[in-house]
């Protein structure tokens, strides 16, 4: 899960503007995509953030893959 968590910069009392959390799932796009994620505080929506993300799955593991093939059925 990604924790995104935006302060008032003008402030030293890190006062907290925004919080949103993302799954993992919600970033696994097979293209370029925007997608916003809404800011909440205290349960109000303040604002939104835009993240692009572009997911590649890992690669086969070769060796599973000769032993499954070398396998009798």
């Amino acid at each position: 899960m990604l924790y995104i968590t935006l302060y008032d910069e003008k402030t030293f009392s890190n006062e907290i503007v925004g919080e949103c959390s993302i799954f993992a799932d919600q970033l696994k796009t097979d293209c370029d995509q925007k997608i916003a994620h809404t800011l909440l505080h205290d349960t109000k929506k303040v604002g939104e953030v835009f993240l692009i993300s572009n997911y590649l799955a890992p690669p086969a593991d070769e060796k599973e893959e000769k032993k499954v093939e070398a396998e009798p059925q």
